[in-house]
């Protein structure tokens, strides 16, 4: 596979082989015309450099290429020597060399791949010391298997066999040490400097070691130039490669030295042409070693020493621009933030603050930095912020404060807390302080405060107004039993029933303040109820108040009952009337409002959506913010005695809390007030069917009732009422007591039971048990709680019928008429 990871085809690869195979032809022909005579191995052979780069470069797959190319070079380099020897043994020769031109390669690559890896082999002078340690070893096979090969086949005798593998092994590599890391370097994806300045440095350098090469070896001066150490004058030139620049320049110029010292030695002339062929390839090649190991080495070094100040710089960056970020960060944040935010130091001098700060405390930034609280702040907040600051400094610890302060002629409630700031080393060196304007939120805990509160007293009150509607029911039944008729009633029996009538009203009040009052809910215009309320009102409140009515055109119906949105109307008046003593303006205005999520955040009783609005403002004295925290709570007044029984605004809280809606109140001392009664706007073709009572007083047949009521002066009152209207009565105090009466005479007509009773089971549960022995057996409920309260909390279901006490004996004649069914 190649890089990609793709499989090449076969085209691909036989195209690949004999590129290959060409090139390694054509580098050996080059490297046998090196060689010195009459040796028959060349001081330098290029193509082992060139197979080893080409196994790393593109795979292994490349040694067929290799094989061919390294036995057709030196088949043909046998036959030229000898012509007498034999085609076959010269063929068996050249396969013999292949091989060992093709294990060479792939076991340096082996070896590469395991000690050095993909690192290259001049980036660390570790790399390029492992190199020069594989090569070595990897040549030991070249040199061993072509030295064999020639030995065997009588072409090498035994006297020359050592140097003939001497400098075989070192031919091979000496080629590897210059060829490989050349094509490495080059088929690397490096760029050539782009300063300007390195170009032209570039040439000069390289013209330089050209002249020094063609001096140390003799080109320009002939035999005087020959001697030590004139050999080593490209030394320099090479070095400043090495430090300068890529390890393309430097393979290159070691490969120009190279190709000097060998064209000259090859041509008898330099320091290294000796009389002995021999000694003169060993020196030549020792002299290339050590060339290449020291320059590579240096060369090595300098990339590790730039990517070390590479590495440092980067870091250098990172932690410049880290620092950049967060102060930018630390910048944005005091530019943007939310809170209030102030870094100080030691002594509690500002540092810094955030954009908003200075505002809070009506200055500019450059006045507030430098200054200490007790500069800038209230005497008041000082003393109180100053020794949080110093618990701060004493303990390490982070304080909370709540200060009040006015703002811009507002009170403003904040949160402020304070914490140490440190350094490096962990000692405090400042404080910072965020406070938080948490006004909003005081307001929504005192409003659901006041909401839970206002819950609490609707349970009690309706609770109250449940038993003293059993109480009621008792006097008002009882008088009506002492009353001989209707027409002959005397003014004590009259008296009674007003009383009961005016206490009823009043438990009505306190159930509508509980929202357990019986409301009839239908779609309601506003703008209209408002308009026909005007007389009523005009003449309730008298001339000196100014009536407006205010009504915007169009606006949405709401779903309520229209009587008790007139008494909340009438309730809001006559309190307003009450605030206006020497006359005033009352303005009454309708219109469509949508409370949103924002809204309901600051109110937690509201709930989203649309309403009708019903506003009643006065010009009146008004009132302080602790009455008005009271108002809507029931029998609080602040009339003298006997002057109003605080129950008007309760009933209008009740009720609107009750229709689903909601009940403001905005109020300030000598300014007046406004009252908002937001409703709940109808849905498209709402509508509620309405029933007239009948005003007939129907009389019973004698039929028997089954009276379930654990209250004794109640359940006297009942049986004494069903008597009087003409009904035989069976009593009983709970569902124990009924079950045998029941049994024993299962000819009742109709079971009367209240819906509490003791013992455990409740009314409708023991109603459950009738139906299913008596399915066709009519029940009527009783209950202090009215009908839409009962239903609502699951206390009977919504197909039967209730009585809601106190009940006069009309109310219970017709609820047993339709339950008969006569």
């Amino acid at each position: 596979m190649d890089d990609s990871g793709e499989q090449p085809t076969i085209i691909r690869r036989i195209i690949e082989t004999i590129t290959v195979a060409g090139i390694y032809f054509l580098l050996g022909k080059l490297g046998q015309e090196l060689a010195i005579p009459p040796g028959t191995v060349t001081l330098v052979w290029p193509p082992s450099g060139f197979a080893l780069a080409m196994l790393l470069l593109y795979g292994r797959r490349m040694w067929l290429g290799v094989f061919w190319g390294a036995m057709a070079v030196n088949t043909l380099g046998l036959s030229g020597q000898s012509a007498e020897a034999p085609v076959v043994a010269t063929v068996v020769i050249g396969i013999s060399i292949g091989i060992g031109s093709v294990l060479q390669p792939l076991l340096g690559t082996v070896l590469i791949q395991r000690y050095i890896g993909e690192g290259g082999l001049l980036e660390k002078a570790k790399n390029t010391l492992t190199f020069a340690a594989i090569i070595p070893a990897m040549c030991l096979v070249s040199a061993t298997v072509g030295a064999s090969s020639l030995y065997f086949a009588g072409l090498v005798d035994t006297a020359h066999f050592a140097e003939l593998w001497l400098t075989w092994w070192l031919g091979d590599g000496v080629g590897i040490l210059i060829i490989t890391p050349l094509l490495l370097a080059w088929c690397k994806r490096w760029k050539f400097p782009r300063n300007s300045k390195s170009l032209p440095m570039l040439l000069v350098i390289f013209t330089m070691l050209t002249m020094s090469g063609l001096v140390s070896f003799g080109a320009l001066f002939g035999e005087e130039g020959n001697s030590y150490p004139l050999q080593f004058l490209a030394w320099p030139f090479l070095l400043w490669l090495a430090l300068r620049f890529n390890e393309r320049a430097v393979t290159s110029g070691l490969l120009l030295l190279a190709c000097i010292a060998i064209w000259q030695t090859v041509d008898g002339r330099g320091p290294y042409y000796l009389s002995t062929p021999y000694l003169s390839l060993l020196l030549l090649q020792l002299y290339i070693v050590v060339s290449v190991l020291t320059v590579t080495v240096i060369t090595a070094l300098a990339n590790e020493r730039n990517q070390a100040e590479n590495a440092m710089q980067i870091a250098y960056s990172q932690v410049e621009g880290n620092l950049r970020e967060r102060e930018t960060w630390l910048s944005s944040i005091l530019k943007n933030s939310p809170v209030y935010v102030a870094l100080r130091d030691i002594q509690g001098r500002y540092l810094a603050v955030s954009r908003n700060y200075p505002a809070l405390l009506g200055m500019r930034e450059d006045e507030l930095i430098g200054r200490t609280n007790e500069d800038v702040l209230p005497r008041r907040i000082a003393e109180i912020l100053v020794p949080a600051d110093k618990q701060v400094l004493d303990t390490g610890l982070s304080v909370q404060r709540q200060l009040h302060q006015r703002v811009n002629g507002s009170d403003r409630h904040f949160m402020s807390e304070r914490f140490p700031l440190e350094d490096a080393d962990g000692r405090i060196t400042g404080i910072c302080g965020i406070s938080s304007d948490i006004t909003e939120i005081k307001k929504v805990q005192e409003g659901l405060g006041q909401a839970q509160k206002m819950e609490a007293v609707g349970q009690l009150t309706g609770g109250i107004a449940h038993d003293f509607n059993n109480i009621l029911a008792v006097i008002q039944g009882n008088a009506e039993l002492f009353s001989p008729e209707a027409k002959n009633e005397n003014a004590q029996v009259q008296a009674i029933l007003r009383a009961t009538q005016r206490g009823a009203e009043l438990s009505q009040r306190l159930l509508a303040f509980s929202r357990r009052q019986q409301l009839r809910p239908q779609p309601l215009d506003l703008a209209k109820l408002v308009l026909g309320m005007t007389d009523l009102l005009t003449r309730t409140l008298g001339a000196t108040i100014d009536i407006e009515t205010i009504a915007t055109a169009g606006i949405l119906p709401v779903m309520a009952d229209s009587g008790q949105v007139e008494n909340a109307l009438l309730n809001l008046a006559i309190n307003a009337r009450d605030a206006m003593p020497d006359g005033g303006k009352l303005t009454i205005e309708c219109h469509n409002v949508h409370l949103d999520g924002s809204y309901v955040a600051l109110n937690p009783e509201a709930k989203e959506g649309h309403y009708g609005v019903l506003t009643v403002t006065d010009d009146g004295s008004g009132m302080p913010a602790d009455v008005k925290a009271q108002v809507f709570e029931p029998f609080f007044t602040t009339k003298e005695v006997g002057r109003g029984s605080g129950l008007g605004l309760s009933m209008v809280y009740g009720f609107a809390k009750q229709s689903g809606g909601h009940v403001d109140i905005y109020s300030e001392e000598g300014k007046g007030t406004t009252v908002k009664l937001y409703l709940p706007c109808a849905e498209e073709n709402a509508a509620l069917e309405k029933s007239e009572p009948s005003s007939d007083l129907p009389k019973g047949g004698g039929e028997t009732i089954l009276v379930i009521e654990d209250d004794e002066n109640v359940r006297e009152m009942a049986c004494g009422m069903l008597e009087r209207l003409g009904y035989q009565v069976t009593a009983a105090v709970d569902a124990a007591d009924a079950r045998p009466k029941l049994a024993q005479e299962d000819d009742f007509d109709l079971v009367l039971s209240d819906v509490v009773l003791p013992g455990g089971v409740s009314g409708p549960e023991f109603a459950d048990e009738v139906r299913r022995d008596y399915p066709n057996l009519p029940i009527i409920f009783m209950s202090g709680y009215p009908a839409e309260a009962a239903m609502r909390n699951g206390f009977v279901g919504s197909d039967r019928v209730l009585l809601n006490k106190p009940f006069n004996m009309a109310q219970l004649a017709q609820a047993l008429n339709a339950a008969l069914g006569k």
